[in-house]
């Protein structure tokens, strides 16, 4: 029997830890990141941050890709300057210089340490109609 992996990422800024996101398989909308302000999931202060910079989507076996989206700046896995890859195990990604104080960094763990983390940190992407339910769902949870 094999152990579901399920892909988390993990945002620094230096070696602050900011976020925890769980990336939940089946997802059919990519997570966006940008520049602060321009409604992207993953929303950076910095300047040489392009409005739509990168984007990371989930493979249907619950692998991440990470794909550059033509920035002004560039997107960078372990220090090399990428425009697609499929992200491994404790890959960093930083965007528009190698040595960036904001970083992504990747995990691929088993559910059961997902599980651990409160949901309200994990990352549902779902489509449109999938995401209106899953709104109803979280605010009747609230009304209780």
């Amino acid at each position: 029997m094999s152990v579901e992996k399920i892909a988390r990422l993990l945002l620094y800024h230096n070696d602050e830890l900011l976020r925890k996101l769980a990336v939940v398989s089946g997802a059919h909308t990519p997570i966006t990141i940008g520049r602060r302000g321009f409604g992207a999931i993953i929303d950076l202060p910095e300047t040489y941050v392009s409005r739509k910079h990168a984007e990371i989507s989930c493979t249907d076996e619950n692998f991440l890709v990470l794909r550059d989206l033509d920035s002004t700046s560039g997107t960078f896995v372990n220090g090399r300057l990428i425009k697609e890859k499929r992200l491994a195990h404790a890959d960093r990604i930083t965007f528009g210089v190698p040595d960036d104080s904001y970083r992504l960094e990747v995990e691929y763990i088993v559910r059961e340490q997902i599980e651990a983390v409160p949901e309200s940190s994990w990352v549902r992407l779902k489509t449109p109609m999938c995401r209106k339910e899953w709104q109803s769902r979280e605010a009747a949870k609230h009304r209780t």
